[in-house]
């Protein structure tokens, strides 16, 4: 079964470069590579880039995706606001790093949503 995971992040870099470095230790540590990555700086502050991406991942059921997204999101952070999956016949659920736990340096924050349907559109903010 195949999952799809939209992420927002607010890193606190000064230029593109440092963003594209920062994405990819991100990468690493998330262990999922980064696809349809859309950047920019944050219009409230020239030191803050907003970053949207993508990313999949094949597990055999709901259950067994919701344990390798919170395995996976321990390596930004200990501690993590998610919101469960409905009691319907979609299934997604997401989250958001509680503020100051995140661990990575220029990390500021982050989103998730992880679905068994593909978003077109940018991740948005949790």
């Amino acid at each position: 079964m195949k999952f799809y995971v939209e992420w927002h992040f607010f890193l606190g870099v000064t230029s593109q470069e440092k963003c594209a470095k920062l994405l990819e230790k991100i990468s690493a540590l998330l262990g999922f590579d980064l696809t349809e990555v859309t950047s920019e700086r944050y219009w409230k502050e020239n030191a803050v880039y907003t970053v949207s991406a993508q990313s999949s991942f094949e597990a055999t059921n709901p259950k067994d995706a919701m344990d390798a997204i919170m395995k996976s999101i321990r390596g930004l952070a200990p501690t993590w606001i998610v919101t469960v999956p409905p009691d319907d016949d979609s299934w997604e659920f997401g989250g958001r790093s509680n503020p100051g736990a995140i661990q990575v340096s220029g990390v500021n924050s982050v989103s998730f949503n992880v679905s068994t349907v593909k978003n077109t559109g940018l991740a948005e903010a949790v």
